[in-house]
């Protein structure tokens, strides 16, 4: 059976079972699963400040190449200066820095 109809039987075995106006969809079915078998995933931590080495690393970076990424310059830092940078911390940085 496709999942569709796993879901569309669940949830006509859910109406069955209420005795509630509202109805549950296949839909609502396949959002809940979803949400339960999902694992917990740990959020990401990110520094809220960078040093003078990053910071350093960043304008060096940024003079090499004016087209370089954010998304690039976070993966490099990571390679190189073992940070944890988000990608808006370094745009800002890279605006105070007038790399803009």
């Amino acid at each position: 059976m496709k999942k569709e109809k796993v879901n569309s039987a669940i949830a006509q075995i859910i109406n069955s079972d209420r005795s509630s106006d509202r109805l549950c969809t296949s839909r609502g079915v396949r959002t809940c699963l979803m949400r339960s078998s999902a694992s917990v995933k740990s959020k990401r931590v990110y520094n809220r400040k960078l040093g003078f080495a990053a910071l350093a690393f960043i304008d060096a970076e940024v003079s090499a190449d004016r087209e370089i990424s954010g998304r690039k310059l976070q993966k490099r830092l990571q390679e190189k200066l073992h940070a944890n940078v988000s990608i808006s911390l370094i745009n800002r940085e890279r605006r105070r820095m007038g790399w803009v």
